[in-house]
Parts: structure tokens; sequence; C-alpha cells
């Protein structure tokens, strides 16, 4: 009720960690910030779309742009 939209972007638990850890967030700090989420597998249920985010940076802004250009002419 909040948003028009839910766009949701997923990963595998173990390459957040890891991309946590590039950016300086220890594990053990990644963890607990997941585990004060709601789970992905809930907010992926809850999404209007969602964006797997396990390739490359390149792919990641291939598939936010199809979903962008999706919403805009949706409006």
């Amino acid at each position: 009720r909040l948003a028009d939209v839910v766009v949701v972007v997923n990963a595998a638990r173990g390459r957040m960690i890891s991309r946590a850890a590039k950016k300086g967030v220890g594990p053990a700090l990644s963890k607990k910030i997941l585990a004060a989420q709601w789970p992905l597998a809930k907010k992926v249920r809850r999404a209007d779309f969602v964006i797997e985010n396990d390739g490359n940076l390149k792919e990641l802004e291939q598939r936010a742009r199809e979903i962008f250009k999706q919403i805009k002419t949706s409006l």
C-alpha cells in the first residue's frame, strides 16, 4: 500500500555476504543484517518484479533497465 511497484533484487546469500565483505562489512555483521530483514523468499513472493543478481554488473543494469521500461509504460 505504500508503493505502486515493488522491485526486489535477489542473490544467493553467500554472494551477498561476499559482496559485502568487498565493501568492508564482515561476515558476522552481514549475517546479522540479513537476519534482521524479511527472508528473501518472502520478499520475492510479494514483489512485482524480481532482479536476479547472481551475474555481473552489466547483467544487473540490463535487467534494471528492462524493468524500468515496463514500469514506465504501465503508469
